[in-house]
């Protein structure tokens, strides 16, 4: 019946995948409410194995970007720019982002280009700076974002 089945062994904490030829009589097909209660299929739950399985989402990474909104480059730029649009609701006289060159609009967004074309496998991951004056060592607000090939990507600062 199936000639493939992907196969996952549990090695102690480790699970392998492994493609193996099945005959479908090896397989136990029967649903949960089969089986006795207090049985368990697998062995130990993941907790009792001793590792925690957590999801993490950390600003600035590939999970968060895409959420963002953005839309795409104008016609005239290369196709891989990457432009940072930042929305200043705090009114910081001066924002610099890394590696771009930018400016503030009349309606006091700030508008970031790179200055040439993002590259794969290079960081695309920008530092935001928020300076009260030029002289200022130590920035008061800094926020990362990551930078789309052929977007503008808006940031609320």
């Amino acid at each position: 019946m199936w000639n493939r089945l992907l196969v996952v062994v549990f090695v102690g904490v480790l699970a392998l995948p492994t493609t193996s030829r099945v005959q479908a009589d090896e397989i136990c097909l029967t649903s949960p409410m089969d089986l006795p209660v207090g049985s368990v299929m697998m062995g130990q739950p993941l907790g009792a194995m001793g590792f925690q399985v957590a999801a993490i989402s950390l600003p600035g990474t590939v999970g968060e970007t895409y959420t963002r909104p953005s839309h795409p480059i104008p016609h005239e730029k290369h196709p891989r720019t990457g432009m940072l649009a930042v929305r200043d609701n705090s009114g910081s006289p001066l924002l610099s982002v890394q590696r771009m060159g930018g400016f503030r609009m009349q309606n006091g967004v700030w508008l970031f280009e790179s200055e040439r074309p993002l590259d794969h496998g290079a960081s695309q991951i920008v530092r935001v700076e928020a300076r009260k004056n030029s002289n200022d060592i130590e920035p008061y607000a800094t926020r990362f974002v990551r930078l789309i090939p052929g977007r503008i990507v808006y940031l609320d600062f």
